[in-house]
């Protein structure tokens, strides 16, 4: 299932709105952090972080906040791999309170794409 995850079309965060840019992202046990996107699909979003992550562990749930806290996403990490001092983090999305307002932002962007 995963690897069919990775195989979608994948956005850079150069092509992302603003608000996907950076946001908070909180761990299921643990403080919120600031992340920095990295990519984006409709299943997915890939995103960095300098700050700790000992509670973004594979198989964790996490709380996205890219619209703010009345629009989160709630996703699961499906990869974390440390590179120099950012970890990077890639999580597989599940529908949620802001997960609409997120496909139709990609879905503008593929549509220009075309």
């Amino acid at each position: 299932m995963i690897s069919d995850f990775r195989r979608e079309k994948r956005i850079p965060a150069k092509h992302l709105p603003r608000e996907l840019n950076e946001f908070f992202v909180t761990p299921f046990k643990g403080p919120t952090a600031r992340v920095k996107a990295v990519d984006a699909s409709y299943g997915g979003f890939g995103f960095t972080t300098t700050e700790e992550t000992k509670n973004l562990q594979e198989g964790s749930h996490v709380t996205l906040y890219p619209y703010g806290v009345s629009q989160y996403i709630k996703g699961r990490v499906i990869f974390k791999r440390k590179i120099g001092k950012e970890t990077r983090v890639g999580v597989q999305l599940i529908p949620s309170q802001g997960y609409e307002t997120y496909l139709k932002n990609l879905k503008e962007i593929h549509d220009t794409d075309k």
